[in-house]
């Protein structure tokens, strides 16, 4: 409710921009709020993850953490935004123009962040829920309202982002008062921030991971260009959603794993095999059906032109769709292992080579640059992720994960360079892929026995 529902309403709202604006408009919209994103993200301090541990565990002593983590938001917010204003103020170019005010944006949900970790360190998810939701829902129907009556146009865009992330924070601040409590003393603040600086450093090259491509097309492409990805990024963003969902579910089972000096027991290990090669394998078949459908669903049924000018872009995000959810797996085996530094190190790398990948694609690219470094780099990642995997002496299943990566980016580059029509590639994805799954020993009906292993 919390994570996925929002998404999907902030999906359909994206959606709704890229109908309602001009491309030129949506584009720009996309580059300011990737900009605004990566900006409020760098405010943070990776003080998010320290703060919540602290709540989880406080049981109500530690909540002026969430109050202390405001007022950081706050200050840190307010002071980007005045700079981004008198940026603004001195220049003529609209993508500084318009920044302050998608910033604004994402800095009122960067102030509500403390009041939604207090009520998830309190199991109290469905309060929070309701209210992004509603927020949602909110600027869903104020899009379509203003696109009906002729006003829909970039700044108006802005202020329903604005004022749609207001309401959640209200809401999220009447839920959550009866947790407010605690005073802030500035000893306390400078140690939150010591212990935030090892998590400030991933969390730096994980938001460049994840929108510095972005930044980099608005800088080195066209606007048009930024359209065209932001739009096939969002959606292979959505597609990424069971990551989140797995990743939350298996880290507890994991950290039990290694509970103190222990490691994975045979049993264990060969269940978590299995689980590394049969959750890429499901989702490869869904990345596949994505790709397969685009065209016809989003250029025809929803009659985007987004359907065809997108189509590269997000063929080529889908070849690391299978590299994406074995990494996940892969980290939260190296996270429970307790190997942070690692960690911290392999998203550095990762995040150095995605920046210098998109400095030389994107210039002759373009929008396949922008994809092909995030492929290029998710390979780098997992590579790395494996070799850890090895020091901890945990068992990949080599064969049978190389088979899937085959498979998969076979499909893909068939319907990329061979333009398979629609029947054809309906047949060979809803058929031909779980056939050669099942011949090729992955969806095998013994491997369900085997994850019972995964709780034990």
């Amino acid at each position: 409710m919390q994570t996925i529902a929002p998404q999907l309403l902030g999906m359909a709202l994206f959606f709704a921009f890229s109908k309602w604006l001009p491309k030129a408009d949506f584009g720009l919209m996309g580059w300011c709020t990737a900009t605004a994103y990566l900006l409020a993200t760098l405010a943070g301090f990776g003080l998010e993850q320290v703060v919540f541990r602290r709540l989880a565990a406080g049981s109500g002593k530690s909540n002026w953490a969430a109050k202390a983590f405001w007022i950081h938001n706050l200050a840190t917010t307010v002071l980007a935004l005045l700079v981004l204003l008198a940026l603004a103020a001195f220049s003529a170019a609209p993508k500084l123009r318009l920044l302050p005010f998608f910033f604004a944006a994402q800095a009122i949900l960067s102030l509500a962040t403390p009041f939604r970790l207090l009520l998830n360190a309190r199991l109290q998810y469905g309060s929070y829920a309701l209210a992004t939701l509603t927020a949602n829902a909110a600027k869903l129907l104020a899009a379509y309202l203003t696109h009906t009556t002729g006003n829909l146009t970039l700044p108006v865009a802005a202020v329903i982002l604005i004022s749609g992330n207001a309401v959640e924070y209200v809401l999220a601040w009447l839920v959550s008062r009866k947790h407010q409590s605690g005073s802030v003393k500035g000893k306390a603040y400078r140690l939150l921030l010591r212990e935030a600086v090892p998590q400030y450093l991933t969390v730096i090259f994980d938001v460049s991971l994840a929108r510095l491509d972005w930044f980099l097309l608005g800088m080195l492409a066209t606007t048009a260009s930024v359209a065209e990805y932001s739009f096939a990024y969002r959606a292979f963003e959505v597609e990424k959603l069971p990551t989140a969902i797995v990743g939350s579910l298996f880290l507890p089972i994991a950290a039990r794993w290694w509970t103190g000096d222990k490691k994975p027991s045979p049993d264990r290990q060969k269940a978590f095999s299995v689980l590394l090669f049969l959750i890429p394998a499901l989702m490869g078949w869904a990345s596949l059906m994505v790709v397969a459908l685009w065209q016809p669903l989003v250029g025809g049924v929803l009659k985007s032109e987004f359907g065809n000018a997108s189509f590269l872009p997000l063929a080529i995000l889908n070849l690391a769709m299978v590299l994406q959810f074995s990494i996940n797996l892969l980290w939260v085996q190296t996270f429970a292992a307790r190997q942070f530094r690692t960690i911290a190190k392999i998203t550095a790398a990762t995040a150095l080579l995605s920046l210098l990948l998109n400095l030389v694609l994107i210039p002759n690219l373009a929008t396949a640059g922008a994809a092909l470094s995030l492929v290029a780099a998710s390979f780098f990642q997992f590579a790395c992720y494996a070799r850890c995997a090895r020091r901890l002496e945990l068992h990949l299943p080599w064969r049978r994960l190389l088979f899937v990566f085959g498979v998969q980016i076979s499909g893909i580059c068939a319907f990329i360079f061979l333009k398979i029509p629609l029947p054809a590639g309906l047949a060979g994805v809803f058929a031909g892929y779980p056939l050669l799954m099942w011949l090729g020993g992955i969806f095998a009906p013994q491997h369900r026995k085997t994850l019972a292993g995964l709780k034990q």
